[in-house]
């Protein structure tokens, strides 16, 4: 004999989902002073390829070493500067990569240059509508393999000389807001925005930067 049970609209056992935390601690001083002095520190690996370095949490050299992240330079095609001018042509496929994968194409099939707008068709006009030259900073699973959670982002950014970097320096935080761009192909790019302003982590974003 088969005895079935009806279930009901509200049974009594309630799903609950519980968002698991995973602290990372990268201070500054890992990635810039711990190892040695600006440029010769040995968590900082520099590639005879010239296209990109490494930084990682430990001298690299080191089996206890975990890569952090990477970064690289992008120049747009016909925007050269003679100041930019070192692997022009290796900038300018970082550029077009970065671009193709990050902003996507226009209704052309062509790649769109990043621009300061987030849109799929910028004002015809270099620096600062469309961004000609950018750093790009490639995050290694470890830190990014669970996500980010929104608004507790936040990184220093040495901005003084090529010497002494950490002279002067600039904050960007994560905004706690999302741009979302709808590509002609159907596909659906999300950006999170980065704000220079000086704030605590997992507070209440910069709202004059906003405005």
């Amino acid at each position: 004999m088969s005895v079935y049970k009806l279930f009901t609209e509200n049974p009594a056992g309630v799903a609950s989902k519980t968002i698991l935390h995973e602290a990372i601690p990268i201070t500054g001083t890992i990635i810039s002073g711990t190892y040695g002095s600006f440029p010769s520190e040995s968590n900082i690996k520099y590639f005879s390829s010239n296209d990109f370095i490494l930084v990682t949490d430990y001298p690299y050299a080191s089996s206890s070493a975990n890569n952090l992240f990477t970064l690289t330079a992008g120049q747009a095609s016909g925007t050269d500067s003679p100041v930019a001018n070192t692997e022009l042509a290796k900038k300018n496929n970082i550029y077009r990569l970065y671009a193709q994968q990050f902003v996507g194409y226009d209704v052309n099939q062509d790649f769109v240059p990043f621009n300061v707008s987030g849109v799929l068709n910028p004002a015809n006009t270099w620096d600062p509508d469309k961004i000609s030259n950018l750093v790009f900073l490639d995050f290694d699973r470890v830190i990014v393999k669970d996500g980010i959670q929104k608004g507790s982002f936040q990184i220093t950014i040495g901005t003084a000389s090529y010497a002494d970097p950490m002279a002067g320096t600039k904050i960007f935080s994560d905004a706690y807001v999302i741009l979302v761009i709808r590509l002609p192909i159907d596909q659906i790019l999300q950006w999170g925005i980065m704000l220079s302003c000086r704030r605590a982590l997992k507070q209440q974003p910069c709202q004059q930067a906003l405005q």
